[in-house]
């Protein structure tokens, strides 16, 4: 595990900011006091987006609490939408339940995810897009539904609805 706090120059915790390991699909975003957590491998690379440009990238220290300084000069004028609270991820692994048809068929695969993440941080429009199997479909979409409030998008530092696309990996292991 992996976790840090993201800075502008002056020390100022930056909220939004995204955080990709890179050779895999975790992502997360920092949280209103610049934190973050996401579990990595020993040695793992950081990819960190300010305003949707890469602007640095730094190796995990999973031994010690990262500090990440943003010494650019952008300011969060553009966000992308966020959970509050926890990763995404953390959050469908935690809230997920393999449903027994599929799991006594064997059946597995990666359930694409579209949903809206409207001004208010709410959801809607929750819906498949690439599916596997329905009953991995309906859980897929049960747990999105589930989820608490979202930090909204934000556009020229006003809140915008946004589509959201969030792959659902089904792995019997």
């Amino acid at each position: 595990m992996v976790k840090g706090t993201v800075v502008d120059k002056s020390g100022q915790p930056l909220e939004g900011v995204s955080i990709f390991v890179t050779k895999s699909d975790k992502r997360i975003f920092t949280g209103k006091d610049g934190k973050f957590s996401l579990m990595v491998n020993k040695g793992a690379r950081l990819v960190i987006y300010l305003q949707g440009k890469v602007t640095k990238e730094v190796r995990a220290d999973v031994k010690k609490e990262m500090r990440v300084v943003m010494l650019n000069e952008m300011y969060m004028e553009e966000r992308m939408p966020y959970l509050l609270g926890e990763d995404v991820m953390q959050y469908v692994v935690r809230n997920i339940k393999y449903p027994k048809d599929a799991l006594e068929m064997k059946i597995q695969g990666k359930v694409f995810v579209q949903f809206i993440v409207e001004k208010d941080g709410s959801l809607s429009n929750v819906r498949v897009i690439r599916p596997v199997y329905p009953s991995l479909d309906e859980e897929a979409c049960r747990v999105i539904r589930g989820m608490s409030q979202w930090s909204p998008g934000i556009q020229k530092s006003k809140p915008v609805r946004v589509s959201y696309t969030l792959p659902i990996n089904f792995s019997l292991r």
